[in-house]
């Protein structure tokens, strides 16, 4: 005989609020399921493996030191690699430059100029002096053209167009009138200016060395320059002492 199975008696108010909860439950499940990712709370930010920070790039070859980029500097007053303003491309002074020119072009002149006096002056007296001009304007010529090699200086080969012209007046001359002529113009003329030209060289050259070299041969163009003057008056070949001559080179 089989007993009857007993079912504990739940109150109805209870069974109701047992339904509500579980009701709500589900819904509540459902809501967020059906919700989908778009509306699901995004994880926090990754950063992207493909979207990199820029980075400098690295030096190239046409990079230079800072020592290298100051050197490439312009040089005040001048291009790039110009020496400064009053600098030749040798690295001597233009005023050293020009008076080694002018030096060189005088001494070339005093020695071709002598050789013709000593062959065709009719004064013994202008002969010797003529001969005294070779010798001693071609050692100071020697002595030009090593200071000039020191320096990298490249000096004329002749005697320039004015000492030209005059070697050519006095190849057509002869007797006492080539004595006046040369002494007038090798002489007097010539030595005045060499005088100022070695005058200034010596005080202002810029060389130390040029400097020193002038300063040593302005004594002699200054003897020369009072022998010259001597043999002229006696040979009527100036007016006066200040060096005015009655045949001069015209002023270059």
């Amino acid at each position: 005989m089989s007993h009857p199975i007993h079912v504990r008696w739940i109150p109805m108010c209870t069974r109701a609020a047992v339904v509500t909860a579980v009701s709500v439950a589900c819904t509540a499940a459902f809501a967020q399921t059906s919700a989908g990712p778009e509306n699901a709370t995004p994880p926090a930010a990754r950063p992207n493996p493909t979207m990199t920070a820029p980075q400098t790039p690295p030096a190239t070859s046409g990079s230079t030191s800072t020592a290298k980029d100051a050197s490439d500097m312009p040089r005040k007053g001048g291009e790039r690699g110009t020496p400064p303003s009053g600098v030749s491309g040798t690295g001597v002074a233009s005023y050293d430059k020009k008076f080694m020119t002018k030096a060189a072009e005088a001494g070339m002149a005093e020695v071709e100029l002598g050789k013709l006096a000593s062959e065709k002056a009719t004064s013994p007296d202008v002969k010797r002096f003529a001969q005294q001009m070779v010798d001693e304007h071609s050692k100071a010529n020697e002595e030009l053209k090593g200071l000039a090699a020191r320096k990298n200086v490249s000096l004329p080969t002749e005697p320039n167009s004015e000492h030209r012209r005059v070697k050519k007046t006095l190849e057509g001359m002869a007797g006492p009138e080539f004595d006046r002529r040369y002494m007038a113009e090798a002489g007097v003329k010539a030595h005045k200016e060499s005088v100022d030209l070695f005058k200034n060289a010596a005080a202002s050259a810029h060389d130390p060395e040029v400097k020193s070299w002038a300063a040593s041969k302005l004594q002699t163009i200054q003897q020369h320059d009072q022998m010259a003057h001597g043999l002229a008056d006696q040979k009527g070949a100036t007016s006066s002492r200040s060096g005015e001559s009655k045949g001069t080179m015209p002023a270059r």
